[in-house]
């Protein structure tokens, strides 16, 4: 297993041990049919949390290479990893998913009045009030912060603020709960940004460190923001998996 790639730097945890796990299943030490060692048990040879294992067997099960059976655990579906050429999109709401085993801990919030830069970066006019909300999302097993959030909420969904991590509801479907409203279209920006001094503190990261930046725009059916999230993630602390469904030919039919 090679731990860095060619710039040197390490790969993720979870991408590790999930190599591990493929080049065993791959050598035969674990059959088709044959059920993998449990969580606490994978937590203790890696010597990782749970959350790093819980994303490991996320990603073989991806891959199509183990299944979860309610009451075995899991088990292995093939031995290769699929070679595949067409795919399709998953649903939004699987797209970019944190795992379940982490929260959202807020620790800040304010009344802005959205100036330019705000409001380009929100997609919202200038001159918009906005309850901003800042937190940490961190692993619920381990504590590790997984990255620095801040919402961006019409002020009139404000009372949700106070129902953000209880569980692990997204902040979206906390505001269609109490207000009725849905996203009608759903915005995901990606970029690479430099941690500033106040997310470098609340990560524990150096200030000026590199960051995934991630900003989640949802439209209400006036196309307008009601909700926008803008999180920071440490590069050495989340890898974001899109999901694809291959396209699948079925046999033809000999009735």
């Amino acid at each position: 297993m090679t731990n860095d790639d060619a710039g040197g730097r390490r790969e993720p945890r979870y991408r590790e041990v999930a190599d591990v796990l493929i080049d065993e299943i791959g050598a035969g030490h674990f059959g088709v049919g044959d059920r993998l060692p449990g969580e606490l048990e994978l937590t203790r040879r890696f010597r990782v949390s749970r959350h790093t294992v819980r994303e490991a067997l996320r990603l073989l099960e991806q891959l199509g290479m183990v299944g979860r059976r309610p009451g075995v655990g899991t088990v292995v579906r093939r031995d290769q990893a699929p070679v595949r050429t067409h795919h399709r999109l998953v649903a939004i709401n699987e797209f970019l998913r944190y795992p379940g085993e982490t929260r959202l801990q807020v620790n800040g919030s304010a009344l802005l009045t959205l100036d330019g830069d705000q409001a380009g970066l929100l997609g919202c006019p200038q001159g918009e009030q906005r309850l901003r909300l800042t937190g940490v999302r961190r692993c619920v097993d381990d504590g590790m912060a997984v990255c620095w959030t801040e919402l961006y909420l019409l002020p009139a969904y404000g009372a949700v603020a106070g129902m953000i991590g209880q569980d692990d509801r997204p902040v979206y479907r906390l505001i269609e709960e109490r207000y009725g409203e849905q996203p009608r279209h759903v915005e995901v920006q990606i970029s690479a940004v430099e941690m500033n001094a106040e997310q470098a503190r609340a990560l524990d990261v150096p200030e000026g460190s590199p960051s995934l930046r991630v900003v989640r725009r949802y439209r209400n059916t006036g196309d307008r923001p009601y909700e926008v999230s803008v999180s920071d993630h440490p590069s050495d602390r989340i890898t974001f998996t899109l999901g694809f469904q291959p396209e699948v030919e079925l046999p033809p039919s000999r009735s």
